[in-house]
């Protein structure tokens, strides 16, 4: 599951989404032979999306044949051709040398900062940098996400439970902050089958801390007048 503004940032966030090893669409394991590589786009499995990012890196074939051997839409294949692109494009280069540009198609194409932290490298000794340096340096160049939601009632009634996504395409949140607001953050990656459970233990999280809340707020009032 994943919600973006282009197809490019939601695929990226769906793959990560399956797996939390996936960093989102690249290379992944062992190189393929070319003739595994059409083995799996005749046959396809799970892994099949990762050899079409190799193969996209490579250049070894080209994405019409990609789209001949595996019968995907040319449309998807351009789209992940600009991932590609995109990443070879940058690759070893220096984070300093990121300008906010640069940083914004990054994220717009769905790259996490993990991503950039296993291609980009660092002034000093040219080694790969870690990801709170690719934040910070996000940070600093401003580029930041937007929250969005998405009208679940095809705007027949107001929406009151809507869905919420970050993006970083767009210039404004479609919601307030809230200073009052609480996360409450789950555990692994949330696949399908698991809403129910998902959903109960959140909602059970919620009620929990409102009565702690409310028991200490009491307790407190309580010993006001003690």
């Amino acid at each position: 599951m994943a919600i973006g503004r282009t197809w490019e940032e939601s695929i990226q966030k769906a793959l990560r989404m399956v797996d939390p090893n996936v960093k989102g669409f690249q290379p992944r394991g062992d190189a393929l032979s070319k003739d595994a590589i059409i083995s799996e786009f005749h046959h396809p499995t799970d892994k099949r999306i990762f050899a079409i990012a190799q193969v996209l890196e490579s250049g070894e074939i080209s994405p019409s044949d990609i789209t001949k051997h595996s019968n995907i839409d040319p449309w998807f294949i351009a789209r992940l051709h600009r991932i590609s692109n995109f990443r070879s494009r940058i690759s070893g280069s220096k984070l300093s040398a990121i300008n906010a540009v640069t940083m914004k198609e990054a994220k717009q194409l769905g790259f996490s900062d993990v991503q950039l932290a296993n291609i980009l490298v660092n002034d000093v000794d040219g080694k790969f940098v870690n990801d709170d340096e690719v934040r910070a340096h996000r940070i600093q160049q401003g580029v930041t996400p937007f929250v969005k939601q998405i009208d679940t009632l095809s705007a027949e009634y107001p929406a009151q439970t809507n869905y919420l996504y970050m993006t970083y395409h767009g210039n404004e949140d479609d919601i307030e902050g809230n200073t009052k607001s609480r996360i409450v953050l789950g555990s692994g990656s949330y696949r399908i089958g698991s809403s129910v459970e998902f959903d109960w233990c959140g909602v059970s999280t919620i009620r929990a801390l409102r009565q702690m809340v409310r028991f200490v707020l009491e307790y407190n009032n309580y010993r006001h007048f003690e």
